[in-house]
């Protein structure tokens, strides 16, 4: 926050962050402007020292520093940690030991896994259980220090302090690690460990020679189910080999004489044929490792060439290409050589039109900025890309969401398949199979699962039934957009589209309309025609993915006008704007390690807030976009292993930098749009796979004049705020002028088109005005809407209203428990909106409740009072009914103003164990009569939680008690106690979760 006071002045409407008082550096001898003047991407070969792959490696980047091929599958990197969430690549900067190297690494996700085949170089008596596991004793691993260690495109090298020298190199498929042993005349030993990181299902090692050695390893963690098949050839034969652990580990001597060893590894998630068929093909015996690295550095020299910036800031230039090249080390290879691959149906399946078949798909994260950039940028890979998510949906029946080495992990939320699909069709990759994706998407749409149901048929997600109700809302419309675009399109190109199924997905794209609360101007959770309650937008909650209300509610990138209409028009957005930037960066709720980043309530470390800066766009204020992403590129990228203000998110993070950077975003793919922000070089070269030359110039530009003045296109002017695909593909230069004022000028250029007109048979959900369904003795129901010019018709006996039943006019009061029923009618295009129902009850009168125990602020429920509203949870915990109790016993007491008499008293828990949720193990009540008597009962718990058989389910605990009045209920309901061993987290403290203390 230390630039926020910087940021506050400008979007309040000053401009005194026009006065920077940075300088512009002097040029250096980098002569970085002169590499236009190359046209052989090889004569570039200086870019490699532009790369500085340990940037992410420290704070929470989650990146590896190791060699990979762009794109390739096999990512050969040291292994710093064991676990954890900053260590998901396996290496961590602020780590001292390395454990061994290993052959597959994730990309700065926010789930751990891979890390696959650890070898293990040794020196003296050589140990086979890690140092992690066996800390007082001592086992494998070696210190090391920073300045001993050196990584580059496709190349890593660390001299450990036992004295063994690693370098590490790859190609496609395979990987080469050469070991240089110090001159001590000790034992020389390599262990290859399977039992390293994640649980292993099925394993085995084979020694087809003394140099020869194959294998499998087929592990469960984030990927349920993943195969890795292994083909060894060491550069010396083994004296000595022993296999430990039951087979899961092998230990090979060699001779104490010899100072180099070479491993060349061949992987595969088909076979063990595939990975030697992949060693062999890709490593022939003429290939040395500084050949093999070259070649490798070659591959990435291509990529980085496709862009030649021109500038004096070594830091930025450094920043630049390696988010290039962090853009390009996924998705991940996952065919073989012979084009053999394994499918989503875990079979093995034979690609055809020569087309390679990809794994690691962060969806959620990449189809914003990543995705885009390939289809400027790698358009064959694209069509390789939706290539594979054709065969994932051919193979399972659904398109991916998150998909990780042949598994649907259904990580994140969406399905942005669709906006992957649609951005490429629409941007002219015309030559997908268009009929099996009409099918795709519609089928991947309607599919009964998180939450589409109820999106599809009610217009929105009741956050009672399904956790991350709001956020699923927004990317469901989102995504239904882009369903929309791609069959338009395709209609236009002559295929076969029923004009009905394009309708249904053009309303669906306005349904976020439904989640918006005009009272509170935010985004917020519903259950039926209620507005769940208490609502803070800083409060970080299920209702939302990784993310709060504030950073949720401008998630409408398809539809801005509309979204802009719902705050009072272009001026309200900027107010909206204005507010989210200046507003305190102090969070609420749940603890959320990834929103960080922050800049008032915007987070760049997260996905959701990225295209936020670009919505001042689409006010009258253009230039307050200039002023924050000016901001991010400089105090948010830095040449160091923190670096990066968040995950980076297999390549998103890094896309939004290279995009912004050159000047453009793509504030909603799917439109072929690109937005135009501010550029940061003083020209760009961007050098099309067709081997089109476009040059992006900014004159005049510097850490002070960061504003559009002008803007031209091949010469002449250009009035617009952004750029179509067609027009950048088609034009050799975009030229800015800059300046260190906002400019009248461009204040008044055309902002980008986007949906601005809701369909005829779209009308918006009504709620109710409540701000909860129980109440005391009666309670007014007022009914509202989002919409304009409509009318409310409702009904009190259950049934479904019409324009036949009881017209609103004003709020009427109910006084008994009643279900309540509303419908929105538009008598201009005679359209009904979708049914809202809730169930009004009163409390249960003359009750209190005093507890004695402390709830998390996360699972607070309806508050101080939940467990006597009368309102029960559902079997998900993240509905917002449950209060949440941790690692304690849960002790109260319920008091009635008159003595009341029972036939069933009882306390209703929730079982949920695989997120720590246990039930109580036992449940105590103590009545007080009004006749002084006492009575204490203690149920316990008739079966406990086992291991594989343990559902998320309500637990009741019940006690008949003796028919006579009672004055008070004293209850203590005893914590399970931590974890069992079964549980994926043993030993960790549990939560009591309660809904509902109750009494018939």
């Amino acid at each position: 926050m230390k630039y926020y006071c910087l940021l506050l002045s400008v979007l309040l409407g000053s401009l005194a962050l026009s006065q920077d008082k940075l300088t512009t550096p002097k040029r250096n001898t980098l002569r970085l402007e002169k590499a236009d003047q190359a046209t052989d991407y090889k004569k570039d070969r200086y870019l490699l020292n532009y790369v500085n792959p340990f940037i992410g490696t420290g704070g929470h980047g989650h990146t590896y520093p190791g060699a990979s091929a762009p794109f390739g599958m096999m990512q050969l990197s040291p292994d710093t940690r064991y676990q954890g969430w900053d260590g998901c690549s396996g290496y961590h900067y602020s780590d001292s030991i390395i454990y061994g190297f290993s052959h597959s690494h994730l990309s700065g996700t926010g789930v751990e896994d891979y890390c696959d085949l650890l070898i293990v170089p040794q020196t003296g008596e050589p140990k086979t259980i890690p140092g992690y596991l066996n800390p007082e004793k001592g086992g494998y691993g070696a210190t090391f220090s920073h300045q001993k260690e050196k990584a580059s495109p496709g190349y890593y090298t660390v001299e450990l302090d036992n004295g063994i020298k690693a370098e590490l190199t790859t190609t496609q498929r395979s990987g080469i690690h050469r070991y240089t042993f110090p001159k001590d005349g000790q034992k020389r030993s390599i262990l290859i460990d399977l039992t390293h990181r994640d649980k292993l299902l099925k394993y085995g090692i084979q020694e087809l020679s003394k140099r020869e050695i194959s294998g499998v390893r087929i592990s469960s963690s984030w990927a349920k189910e993943q195969h890795l098949y292994f083909f060894i050839v060491t550069s010396t034969d083994a004296i000595r080999s022993q296999l430990i652990d039951d087979g899961a580990k092998l230990l090979l001597e060699f001779p104490e004489t010899i100072e180099t060893l070479e491993l060349r590894v061949g992987i595969s998630a088909v076979d063990e044929k595939g990975a030697q068929e992949n060693l062999m093909k890709e490593l022939t015996e003429d290939q040395t490792f500084e050949s093999v690295k070259k070649a490798t550095e070659d591959l990435w020299l291509k990529e980085l060439s496709a862009v030649i910036i021109d500038t004096t800031d070594k830091n930025q230039a450094t920043n630049f290409y390696t988010a290039l090249y962090h853009s390009y080390l996924a998705p991940n290879l996952f065919s073989d050589v012979d084009g053999r691959y394994r499918g989503l149906d875990g079979k093995i399946h034979q690609s055809n039109n020569n087309a390679n078949q990809y794994t690691v798909f962060s969806l959620w994260d990449t189809y914003r900025a990543t995705h885009p950039w390939y289809t400027l940028f790698q358009k064959e890979r694209t069509y390789d890309f939706i290539t594979t998510f054709e065969n994932q949906f051919l193979h399972s029946g659904d398109l991916p969401v998150w998909e990780l080495a042949g598994n649907e992990t259904h990580c994140m939320i969406g399905y942005h398949s669709a906006s992957v699909i649609a951005d490429a069709y629409v941007k002219g990759l015309k030559q997908i199979d268009v009929p099996l994706f009409i099918h795709g998407l519609e089928t991947t749409a309607n599919l009964d699962e998180f939450g589409k149901t109820d999106f599809n048929n009610q217009g929105f997600i009741n956050c009672k039934k399904e956790p991350e109700s709001v956020s699923k809302t927004l990317e469901y419309a989102y995504d239904s957009y882009c369903i929309y675009t791609f069959l338009s399109a395709a209609k236009q190109e002559g295929f076969t589209v029923k004009d009905s199924l394009i309708n249904i997905f053009y309303k669906r794209a306005f349904n976020f309309i439904n989640s918006f609360d005009p009272q509170t101007g935010f985004m917020r959770p519903r259950h039926g025609g209620i507005w769940h309650s208490p609502f803070k937008p800083e409060e970080v909650n299920f209702h939302f993915t990784e993310a709060n209300s504030w950073q949720y509610s401008l998630y409408a990138p398809h539809a801005i006008p509309v979204l802009s209409q719902l705050l009072g028009g272009p001026e309200g957005l900027k107010k909206w704007l204005d507010n989210l930037f200046s507003a305190s960066s102090k969070l609420a709720g749940n603890a959320q390690a990834d929103i960080t980043g922050l800049i008032g309530q915007y987070a760049h470390g997260n996905e959701p807030s990225h295209h936020i800066a670009y919505l001042y766009n689409y006010t009258g204020s253009p230039e307050k976009t200039a002023v924050i992403v000016d901001s991010i590129l400089y105090h948010y990228y830095h040449n160091t292993p923190d670096g990066l203000s968040g995950n980076e998110d297999c390549g998103q993070m890094s896309s939004w930098f290279v995009f912004s950077s050159l000047g453009l975003y793509p504030v909603s793919p799917g439109t072929g749009i690109y937005d135009f922000g501010r550029p940061l070089f003083k020209s760009a070269e961007l050098r099309l796979e067709n081997n089109k030359k476009i040059r992006i110039t900014a004159v005049n530009n510097s850490k002070n004049n960061k504003y559009i003045q002008e803007i031209k296109v091949d010469g002449k002017t250009y009035k617009k705020r952004y750029i179509t695909q067609k027009e950048l593909e088609g034009c050799k230069s975009i030229e800015f002028t800059m300046g260190p004022y906002p400019s009248a000028e461009y204040r008044t250029y055309a902002v980008a088109p986007s949906m601005d007109s809701l369909p005829a048979s779209f009308v918006a959900v009504p709620y109710f005005t409540n701000q909860s369904t129980s109440f005391e003795k009666q309670t007014s129901i007022g009914i509202s809407s989002a919409g304009k010019g409509l009318t409310f018709y409702y009904t009190l006996d259950g049934s479904t209203p019409s324009n036949q039943s009881k017209k609103y006019k004003k709020p009427f009061t109910i006084k008994h428990a009643t279900t309540v029923k509303a419908i929105a009618y538009n008598p201009e295009t005679k359209q009904y909106s979708e049914v809202i129902s809730n169930d009004f009850r009163p409390k249960p009168e003359g009750i209190s409740l005093v507890l004695k125990s402390v709830y998390q602020q996360q699972y607070a429920a309806s508050g101080d009072g939940a467990l006597i509203d009368g309102l029960f949870g559902t079997h998900e915990f993240r509905s917002g009914d449950w209060q949440g109790f941790y690692n304690m016993d849960v002790a109260g007491t319920v008091t009635f103003q008159k003595g009341k008499t029972f036939n069933k008293i009882g306390l209703s828990a929730l079982q949920s164990t695989r997120s720590w949720i246990f039930p109580p193990k036992s449940v105590a009540f103590t009545l007080v009569y009004e006749d002084g008597t006492t009575e204490t009962v203690t149920i316990d718990l008739e079966e406990h939680p086992k291991a594989g058989n343990s559902p998320e389910k309500p637990i009741r605990f019940e006690h008949q008690p003796n028919q006579k009045p009672v004055k008070s209920i004293q209850f203590n309901a005893v914590n399970y106690g931590v974890n069992p061993e079964w549980h994926v987290s043993p030993g960790y403290p549990t939560y009591i979760f309660l809904d509902e203390l109750y009494f018939e």
